[in-house]
């Protein structure tokens, strides 16, 4: 979902049920992929907690979308068990200054929106991206709705495709936001390290040459 959008970005296919990307009828690589090393993170969690939790992030990946858009959410059947996920949603965009329902028309939002390099040839769908196109700031949020994971290496891959695929000199601003019943600062951390950029890099190059070999071997 975009709002307000000011710019094109090239046009990428989104298999949801194979959470596969195709550019030109091409498969792409994409940022899950590239860190696809996360996968270990979960490996010994209970599947029925790994279920609820994806659930519950879901919804609120959903009702994202309501509050980006100034949406009156009491005009909407919502879970009483989501609310107190929603509030802490809007509370930690608030903290870090993201939600100004006065500037919206100085803003561009994306909201779960595939986004694709060609140059590079990798996908991904950040949660939100918010573009000021005025002070040309771009902030990527990525929703957590249990494990942090490497979401500092999923918005470093996420910079990494606007950096490629739009002509602005952004300046970049990139957060992890664990949503819990109640919020709290510490569950908003702002990832600011290059280290992440120059890491996510080296498993882009990693990806590419085993993809180049399966290919050949294929």
């Amino acid at each position: 979902m975009i709002i307000n959008k000011s710019f094109d970005i090239p046009k990428v296919e989104f298999e949801a049920n194979s959470h596969t990307y195709t550019l030109n009828g091409e498969p792409t690589l994409s940022v899950t992929n590239v860190i696809s090393v996360k996968k270990d993170l979960y490996k010994y969690v209970n599947d029925y907690v790994l279920d609820l939790t994806r659930k519950r992030g879901n919804a609120l990946h959903a009702y994202a979308a309501l509050l980006f858009s100034f949406e009156n959410l009491d005009e909407y059947e919502i879970d009483l068990k989501v609310i107190p996920y929603i509030n802490t949603l809007r509370e930690s965009i608030e903290s870090i200054g993201l939600l100004h329902k006065s500037a919206i028309d100085t803003y561009t939002y994306f909201i779960e929106e595939p986004i694709c390099c060609p140059k590079t040839r990798i996908a991904g769908t950040p949660d939100l991206i918010i573009f000021d196109m005025f002070a040309k700031i771009c902030s990527i949020v990525e929703l957590k709705s249990g494990l942090f994971g490497l979401a500092n290496l999923q918005t470093a891959g996420y910079q990494h495709i606007i950096d490629n695929i739009t002509k602005e000199e952004w300046k970049f601003r990139r957060y992890g936001i664990k949503l819990t019943e109640r919020f709290d600062k510490k569950n908003v951390v702002k990832y600011d390290k290059i280290l992440d950029e120059q890491v996510f890099t080296s498993c882009l190059n990693v990806a590419k040459y085993f993809d180049m070999i399966n290919s050949k071997t294929a």
